[in-house]
């Protein structure tokens, strides 16, 4: 029995970077055959180590893009909840309310202010310019009334951000801050490992 899988246009987007047609390969499959028979041993050698370096490379990158579309298709029904994120694959593919936590962070913000990180590309929208930590109004949302010590040698201590326009905006529950905090420690050990890109939604290298 048949089973369909909607991606929407995220496959399409996944391929559209420059897949050649059948006749297309079909003429570099005879043309790559042809020059082969031109050229000598260690030429030969050369071609066929880069031409298995291209393919492990482009299996790699086509395995991580199929690894989150379908992290974010099992995910759909989760478009506008906050949730805590425990795998590198559900940061990747977080919906847009999280993204907005996510990026709230004060060293992904750093990274992606610095364009070190992709940022969600095009699905998260910078509202705040340049700021970072208490200076960015997202992360006195989720840092309001949080018991905190920011150093060792300092005492644990609690700040509340009076911000007027938040009461326009979604109010956090303490348990939704809660999950964006832990979200926040996981991407923290993942920037520490610097492999890949937690706002790459295909999973690009850092």
């Amino acid at each position: 029995m048949a089973t369909r899988v909607d991606v929407g246009n995220d496959l399409i987007d996944v391929f559209s970077g420059g897949v050649p047609d059948q006749d297309t390969t079909s003429w570099l499959q005879q043309r790559s055959q042809q020059l082969m028979g031109q050229i000598s041993g260690a030429g030969r050698a050369f071609i066929e180590s880069s031409r298995s370096l291209y393919q492990m490379v482009n299996e790699t990158q086509a395995a991580q893009m199929l690894r989150n579309l379908g992290t974010k298709h099992q995910d759909a029904w989760r478009q506008s909840t906050i949730a805590r994120l425990e795998s590198i694959e559900a940061v990747q593919t977080a919906n847009p309310v999280m993204q907005r936590w996510i990026m709230a962070n004060p060293n992904v913000r750093k990274r992606y202010l610095n364009q070190e990180l992709e940022g969600y590309a095009e699905s998260y929208v910078n509202h705040h310019g340049d700021t970072v930590g208490q200076e960015h109004y997202d992360y006195r949302r989720v840092m309001t009334g949080i018991m905190e010590r920011p150093r060792e040698d300092e005492d644990w201590k609690v700040r509340i951000f009076c911000d007027p326009s938040a009461r326009d905006d979604q109010q956090l529950t303490i348990w939704q801050r809660k999950d964006i905090l832990n979200t926040w420690a996981f991407i923290d050990t993942l920037l520490e490992e610097a492999e890949e890109d937690p706002t790459s939604e295909y999973g690009a290298p850092m």
